[in-house]
């Protein structure tokens, strides 16, 4: 081979390994000569062995191996199959992405995988309930960056018409906020922001964010903010104030209450049929329809104030259908 061969056969060997091998499938040395000689590269041994020792000098991890009467290299991946695909159903699941950006890094996380794996692999289908914000990625980019340097960021923000139009807020006023903490709930982004003018913190969803921009302003103020204690005030991303209710629920209700609520409950007279919890969490319009899916085997022991709210949503239901 030619000098200039050398310096790139190097660089030739990964992407024949990264294309073709994985842990179960391997490439033998004459395996290997033959794809560099179908790229128009014939090569001897020696070369390959002094390419593939520069590729694991420079970190790239190429293990050998033997599987059954055969043995010969492949490439470790970052990522197995089976990881590439639950990032990719996490990926598609999400609701504050777009199509063409789940696309895109639907596209880079295959890439990860051999020609064979992408093949074989059954890619989850990207559901329909998909934000039409194409700029989601890049607005986790402003407030990553404003979050690292403590500074403000002003944008407009948006709901959505009965005729599936932009209604923006404060007459399409810019906000100018404080952004804290970036969380992921029920297939949602949303970004923790502070105000300084009404000294709390709000949660605001990413793909109704619209025309962000850093703001030159930064702050030096102490603010208090504990991501933890945020979100046990929030439920699915309504804040409220905290409070303890306590409920009388059917037995069967258990590992719904944990998979809502979390394991940090407190559990009191079981029977075969009913037990009773008490959390602390925050009542919200959320908690609310969650209850009322199970409106016939849970009863809201305390606080009075929800009771009452519930006698109201019942009188109201009651007058609605004439009953």
């Amino acid at each position: 081979m030619k000098q200039g061969d050398m310096i790139q056969l190097p660089f030739l060997v990964y992407n024949i390994l990264n294309e073709n091998t994985n842990r179960d499938t391997i490439l033998s040395m004459p395996d290997i000569q033959g794809e560099l000689e179908l790229l128009g590269y014939p090569c001897d041994r020696r070369s390959i062995y002094k390419a593939i020792a520069t590729l694991k000098e420079a970190g790239i991890q190429i293990e050998f191996k033997k599987i059954s009467h055969k043995q010969g290299y492949y490439l470790l991946k970052d990522f197995q199959k089976e990881e590439i695909y639950y990032l990719l159903s996490m990926l598609n699941d999400t609701a504050s992405l777009s199509k063409k950006e789940t696309l895109l890094l639907q596209t880079k996380l295959l890439n990860q995988l051999t020609y064979l794996d992408q093949d074989e692999l059954d890619i989850p289908h990207i559901p329909q309930i998909k934000t039409e914000n194409t700029n989601v990625l890049h607005t986790i980019q402003i407030l990553l960056k404003a979050i690292e340097e403590n500074r403000f960021v002003q944008f407009r923000y948006y709901d959505l018409s009965i005729s599936k139009e932009k209604k923006y807020r404060r007459n399409k006023q810019k906000y100018t906020l404080l952004p804290y903490a970036l969380i992921y709930e029920e297939k949602k982004m949303y970004c923790v922001f502070y105000s300084p003018h009404y000294q709390s913190f709000s949660n605001y969803r990413l793909d109704k964010i619209e025309s962000l921009e850093l703001y030159e302003k930064n702050t030096t103020e102490n603010i208090h903010f504990n991501l933890t204690d945020h979100l046990q005030n929030s439920l699915r991303m309504y804040s409220g104030l905290p409070d303890t209710i306590t409920l009388l629920c059917k037995s069967y209700l258990a590992n719904a209450i944990f998979d809502q609520f979390g394991k940090d409950i407190i559990i009191s007279k079981v029977t075969n049929e009913t037990f009773i919890v008490s959390i602390r969490t925050t009542i919200t319009p959320t908690l609310i329809g969650w209850l009322l899916q199970f409106y016939q085997d849970i009863t809201i022991i305390k606080p009075k104030e929800l009771i009452e709210e519930f006698k109201d949503i019942a009188k109201h239901i009651k007058k609605t259908y004439g009953g």
